[in-house]
């Protein structure tokens, strides 16, 4: 099930998030797929000055476990959701699912769900 939230939004609006490495992101949209063996739960983020920012990939992977802790757990609790992993894409502007473009900016990480927290895993 997919649940759309907002399109990209102005720097005033509160939609938009400030990761801690200052990169500006908003979140596109959720993707529950618990009822999946796999027990998924996608929340997908849109950072147009992501590829600026990619020249530091230490910081962009330690905004997108932030990102997992502070705005896709929230969620799955708030949904009372069965994730057993979340997957946190972030690309430099929004994609239709699945949508392969090679002129985009587009990372990918998966997260086991222990204790509530993200625990971050080989993708």
């Amino acid at each position: 099930m997919l649940w759309a939230t907002t399109a990209p939004a102005a720097a005033t609006d509160p939609t938009q998030i400030e990761a801690p490495s200052g990169l500006r992101v908003v979140l596109q949209d959720y993707r529950d797929e618990t009822d999946t063996p796999l027990a998924i739960f996608r929340a997908r983020f849109v950072a147009p000055d992501l590829e600026q920012a990619a020249e530091t990939m230490e910081a962009v992977f330690s905004d997108m476990e932030y990102l997992c802790n502070t705005v896709a757990l929230p969620e799955l609790a708030t949904r009372g959701l069965p994730a057993q992993r979340v997957v946190v894409s972030l690309s430099s502007e929004p994609l239709e699912f699945g949508t392969i473009a090679p002129d985009v900016a587009q990372f990918f990480e998966s997260y086991s769900i222990e204790d509530a927290t993200c625990i971050w895993e080989l993708f």
